[in-house]
């Protein structure tokens, strides 16, 4: 739902995902929503799974850290989160929310989903030799 200030700037009112309460936002241009819609001009059933895991490692983010995923990639940029640490944390946490029983090609797409935002964040990974 958008409404219109006196200033000419939209306002949207969404849930955040990770505490489920309404927050207004003028940010509607945000990383993770570009992120998503250059996703989805490929497919949006894609996009739609990508939305699904972001939101999951945005709980991880805020529990953990106390942060929102733009806020974590800040972090990283200024070298005070390692994205290695980040994304290791990241895989504990979805094996134990599974009570270990998440199947390894799951862990690897919501971890490549992952590495695929934070590199589209303009965060450096080096080069895998698999």
């Amino acid at each position: 739902m958008k409404a219109s200030s006196g200033t000419g700037s939209a306002e949207s009112v969404v849930i955040n995902p990770y505490t489920n309460k309404r927050v207004h936002s003028k940010n509607d241009d945000s990383i993770i929503s570009r992120y998503l819609t250059n996703v989805a001009v490929v497919n949006e059933s894609t996009a739609q799974k990508y939305n699904e895991r972001l939101k999951k490692f945005g709980k991880y983010t805020f529990d953990r850290y106390g942060l929102e995923i733009q806020n974590i990639v800040v972090e990283i940029k200024n070298a005070k989160i390692d994205p290695y640490d980040l994304l290791t944390g990241y895989i504990l946490f979805l094996k134990q929310e599974s009570n270990n029983t998440i199947a390894s090609n799951s862990l690897k797409n919501y971890v490549i989903t992952i590495k695929n935002f934070l590199e589209y964040s303009d965060i450096d990974f080096l080069e895998s030799s698999n």
